[in-house]
């Protein structure tokens, strides 16, 4: 793949984003202080310079809803359309969503995924219609968007040596919106019960972190590869520095338990900051899937951040049957 390798700065462009009524991801190229252009248009278009992302929810009506703002639930089901807007090279995306935190079936065109994949080229766009069932319960609703869903080997390793240029951009080029789900009255239900993991009694690593999948409290490297029903472990650093944080994973995009049957295991802040460690089992597989995680702040609903871990290629783990080679 040919993809240029971007860092991405992840921001919220305040008045501008509000007047423009669209979210931008600035893409700033690694081996350029340079940013690239992008101009806001009078009919409320985006033209996007080299390597910038732009993305966010309209209604059927094409009326922006604000990160963080409220989408309506109408006969049991949201409509709208996630738009998707890019300057880059040929990139394939893939398209979950999430109510309360847990992945839902949707429907595109009539046609139902729980993980729909897209693809781009040059300076284009796509608007998904999507339809999504939603629980009587159900309080809030985010989408999630990936790059290279399909990558699990040769993206991962250039021969034996490992490609941390591909593994950084797997990690950085992630977007993302939380809303409030609200009826036809505008009227929102209740913020679930949550059971939240004390992150003060976790034990506290001398590293600073922000968040990360990591071998072991022993040897807090990230890693591209292992096998699966493996132990590692979660390092969370400044996710939970005065903040709750829910924390979910996906195992070939579909959602797994992050320890102990939890789909999403939320944490308290951690008193006396510092980074905190939790020991977790990696997902069994029957042939080679990607695993990553992804740290959500439960007080920023308005913000357009979510932490993602570096991406995890996992291999199936069995024992060779006796006598075969």
């Amino acid at each position: 793949m040919s993809k240029k390798i971007f860092l991405v700065i992840f921001t919220v462009l305040g008045i501008a984003v509000c007047a423009a009524g669209v979210f931008v991801m600035i893409a700033v190229h690694r081996k350029s202080d340079a940013i690239a252009d992008f101009s806001y248009n009078k009919d409320g278009t985006v033209t996007l310079g080299e390597g910038y992302v732009a993305h966010g929810f309209y209604t059927m009506d094409e009326e922006l809803v604000d990160a963080g703002g409220q989408v309506v639930c109408e006969n049991g089901r949201i409509c709208g359309q996630i738009h998707f807007q890019q300057n880059a090279d040929a990139s394939n995306y893939g398209l979950l969503l999430l109510c309360d935190f847990r992945q839902q079936e949707f429907y595109v065109e009539g046609e139902a995924y729980r993980f729909y994949r897209f693809s781009l080229e040059g300076d284009t766009e796509v608007r998904i219609p999507i339809e999504l069932p939603v629980d009587d319960a159900a309080y809030e609703m985010a989408y999630l968007i990936v790059p290279e869903p399909d990558e699990k080997e040769e993206e991962f390793f250039n021969g034996e040596d490992i490609r941390w240029d591909f593994m950084q951009a797997m990690q950085a080029n992630v977007y993302t919106s939380r809303f409030i789900i609200a009826d036809e009255n505008g009227m929102t239900g209740q913020e679930p019960d949550r059971v939240y993991v004390d992150a003060s009694r976790l034990a506290k690593i001398d590293q600073r972190a922000v968040f990360d999948v990591v071998k072991s409290a022993d040897d807090i490297s990230v890693f591209p590869s292992a096998k699966g029903h493996g132990k590692a472990g979660l390092l969370m650093g400044e996710a939970l520095d005065k903040k709750a944080w829910a924390v979910i994973a996906f195992c070939d995009w579909e959602q797994v338990e992050v320890k102990d049957g939890d789909l999403v295991r939320y944490y308290s802040s951690a008193d006396g900051g510092g980074s905190r460690y939790e020991e977790i089992t990696l997902p069994d597989v029957e042939e080679d899937a990607v695993y990553q995680a992804f740290a959500y702040g439960l007080s920023d609903r308005s913000s357009i951040l979510v932490f993602p871990s570096f991406r995890i290629k996992l291999n199936r783990c069995y024992e060779r049957p006796a006598g075969r080679e």
